[in-house]
């Protein structure tokens, strides 16, 4: 997505964070919020899960969580701006 061209998109804050907080991008409907988005891996069981796997899932797993906290706390900042 390009950022430097006028318009407006419909984007998940979760993709867009790093774009709005570094001021590349601002939201135009603060009071319109869609769903809290879900990311899930599925594998077929874990029990024969691969090491591999298991370190991948972790890794995952920590960096949406560090993204989260920032979404949380983006949402919270413009919530309070009017």
């Amino acid at each position: 997505m390009r950022a430097n061209v006028p318009g407006v998109a419909r984007k998940s804050l979760f993709d867009v964070i790093d774009d709005l907080e570094g001021g590349r991008l601002v939201q135009v409907l603060p009071a319109y919020r869609s769903g809290v988005p879900a990311i899930h891996a599925v594998f077929p069981g874990r029990r024969y899960l691969p090491a591999r796997v298991r370190v991948l899932d972790a890794a995952l797993s920590q960096a949406f969580s560090a993204r989260a906290e920032r979404y949380a706390t983006w949402l919270a900042r413009a919530g309070t701006r009017a």
